[in-house]
């Protein structure tokens, strides 16, 4: 295997799902999440793009790839990302339901802020994510979420392009893909009004008896009554129905909802809880900048999230990454993180 590279022993820690493991390291102490593929056939082309969309993509509020291998002789891909500690917004509306109290409006805007800079990172790379939904957004310990699974993303060879792949994604279908039309980065928006219906009352904005009459109702713009009494404001119920309308056109696009006043102010309050002042950030950042820019920039030029690894067998992994990389790594992600928090606060001072 001959590599000078430090190993790294991974051991799986637990099963999350079929073929979807956590395993941990012994180098950085941190967990992973493993995903297996098995058999690797000419049908995989579904997680080669995946993996080419998620290599483009370095960003606080989306999960990272950070490895990648194929063994040839038993026909298997792993996939090893960055593990969401806190489990899911799906895990979470579940728990919520079963207390029976509607979320925090404060809460909902923080976790539609994250995932809308997450929207606008990938939107800006021609990426559309096309399976926007709580199980596919994850929580992390220190707080924040970060969008996940990119197995059905599209990547455009411009950013005025257009799609018309047909994708099951069922009742978070967009009144354009039902009717078989051209689609580009609204879907995601019409996704993203659909979860957030789904946080605020506890349903989906779109009912029927099968699945012809939630196509029939989603066509039309006929919400479902709602099944409880939870009150929000109504700039917020204003905003996420918007995004459900069923004229693409009409919905808001991810800079008007970043700028959207409701968003803005929430942007500050968010920036002080959370200890983020923009003098500080703006020291780091250039400070970071001075002294690391030629790593910085090899970084996010070449989008080096891969690391190479050896595989061992089927109960440990042995990863060879060098500690300085894993470095780099670390505090590459805290200066994106920083700088994030920066432009929020930018934006929010623009006024």
């Amino acid at each position: 295997m001959g590599c000078s590279c430090t190993k790294s022993k991974y051991r799986k820690i637990k099963e999350l799902a079929y073929n979807n493991f956590v395993i941990s390291s012994s180098l950085d102490k941190k967990e992973y999440a493993l995903k297996i593929i098995r058999p690797i056939s000419d049908t995989t082309e579904k997680f080669d793009q995946e993996i080419k969309i998620l290599k483009k993509c370095s960003h606080p509020n989306i999960i990272q790839l950070k490895g990648v291998f194929v063994c040839p002789q038993k026909k298997i891909l792993y996939i090893i990302t960055e593990y969401a500690d806190d489990g899911n917004l799906q895990m979470k509306l579940d728990e919520q339901k079963k207390i029976g109290e509607p979320f925090k409006e404060n809460q909902l805007i923080d976790w539609l802020m994250q995932i809308c800079l997450a929207l606008e990172y990938i939107h800006n790379k021609n990426i559309i994510h096309r399976k926007i939904k709580p199980s596919n957004i994850f929580c992390m310990n220190r707080g924040y979420i970060k969008l996940g699974d990119f197995g059905f993303a599209k990547l455009l060879e411009n950013k005025m392009n257009k799609t018309k792949t047909f994708i099951n994604n069922n009742i978070y279908l967009a009144p354009e893909i039902i009717n078989k039309q051209e689609y580009s980065y609204e879907i995601d928006i019409w996704d993203l009004g659909v979860t957030f219906y789904q946080l605020m009352y506890f349903q989906f904005p779109f009912e029927g008896n099968d699945i012809k009459e939630v196509f029939d109702n989603i066509l039309k713009g006929e919400k479902a009554e709602k099944k409880n009494n939870f009150q929000y404001s109504s700039k917020f119920t204003e905003l996420i129905d918007k995004m459900l309308s069923n004229r693409k056109e009409e919905r808001p696009k991810i800079k008007d909802i970043l700028n959207d006043n409701l968003i803005k102010s929430r942007m500050e309050s968010y920036l002080i809880e959370n200890e983020f002042k923009n003098d500080e950030a703006y020291c780091e950042i250039m400070n970071y900048e001075n002294k690391n820019k030629n790593d910085i920039n090899k970084e996010m030029n070449e989008s080096v999230l891969l690391t190479a690894f050896d595989y061992d067998d089927e109960i440990d992994y042995n990863f060879t990454i060098s500690p300085e990389n894993e470095k780099l790594n670390e505090e590459k992600n805290n200066y994106q993180y920083l700088r994030v928090m920066s432009l929020i606060n930018e934006k929010c001072i623009e006024k």
